[in-house]
């Protein structure tokens, strides 16, 4: 009775009863890594624009935010210089001022707000 012996060594994982041929180049699991990195290409194609769209529309919105609080703090500072000067002045008070500028502070603040 002869033998048929292989010279090729055979693994059997046991619980698919699959043979895997040592022998064989581990081509396979570069097959996977390069099918691995052209799906991740993929989804960054596809999630890329998005991404930055949404990145820019942040960074304006922050950036339009700091520039309005900047321009209400000039404004308040420089409407809060003219109301001390004025208060401060007895008899050159002019209430037309006094009045102009509170009129002017409560239309800015309800047209920012």
């Amino acid at each position: 009775m002869e033998s048929n012996v292989n010279s090729v060594s055979t693994v059997s994982d046991g619980s698919s009863g699959i043979d895997i041929d040592s022998s064989l180049p581990s081509s396979s699991s570069s097959s996977y890594q390069r099918y691995d990195i052209q799906n991740l290409a993929r989804w960054m194609e596809h999630v890329l624009p998005f991404s930055l769209l949404l990145l820019l529309v942040f960074v304006r919105q922050h950036l339009q935010g700091f520039g309005v609080a900047l321009w209400i703090a000039a404004f308040l500072f420089k409407s809060n210089y003219i109301l001390r000067k004025q208060t401060a002045l007895k008899g050159g008070r002019e209430k037309s001022v006094l009045i102009g500028m509170t009129v002017m502070l409560i239309l800015h603040t309800m047209s920012i707000y």
